[in-house]
């Protein structure tokens, strides 16, 4: 489920509102960890998010919105590169355009957050909010996993004689090329 969490924050704010209902059947690896996911988020306004994603299958996210009066194909709307579009399809006429400038895909984010962290522009929406929503789609997503009858919803732990990891931001800083 861990790529699944890009599709559904892209419905969440395109549908301005969170998941009433979710159905989702997943593929899991013999350690029990799920590979691929497949699944619906139904929203009360109408909405409804189709999504596939996984580990193990090609590289694909591609995007298509659909809704009453034409569409929009994106090649990649969560990190756009200079030759990601946008087709816009409405009343038999199709626009299409770059999806990015040339700049890394976090530079317009960072931009924005500069210029709301300086009064000259007002927060589009918060990572604190967006993030809880995320999640919470999320957990519809494994607890409809969970009913259809998965192996297990969680990580497997690790067998007792092997330790945990330490990961405390120094260790991931010192093991970090360049830093």
């Amino acid at each position: 489920m861990d790529v699944g969490c890009y599709p559904i924050h892209l419905a969440n704010l395109l549908f301005k509102e969170e998941p009433a209902e979710a159905w989702a059947r997943a593929s899991w690896a013999p350690e029990g960890v799920d590979e691929a996911v497949r699944g619906c988020l139904a929203y009360p306004g109408g909405g409804m998010l189709q999504f596939s994603c996984g580990m193990t299958g090609p590289y694909d996210i591609f995007t298509r919105i659909i809704g009453s009066k034409g569409e929009m194909r994106l090649t990649n709307p969560f990190h756009p590169g200079e030759e990601d579009t946008l087709k816009i399809r409405a009343d038999r006429h199709v626009r299409r355009e770059s999806l990015s400038e040339g700049d890394p895909s976090f530079t317009p984010a960072l931009r924005h957050i500069q210029e709301a962290l300086s009064g000259e522009e007002w927060p589009h929406h918060l990572a604190a909010e967006d993030a809880g929503r995320t999640a919470e789609a999320i957990g519809m997503v494994r607890w409809s996993i969970g009913r259809a009858g998965s192996p297990r919803l969680m990580r497997p732990q690790p067998p007792a004689d092997v330790p945990a990891p330490q990961c405390g931001a120094l260790s991931a800083r010192a093991k970090a090329p360049g830093l």
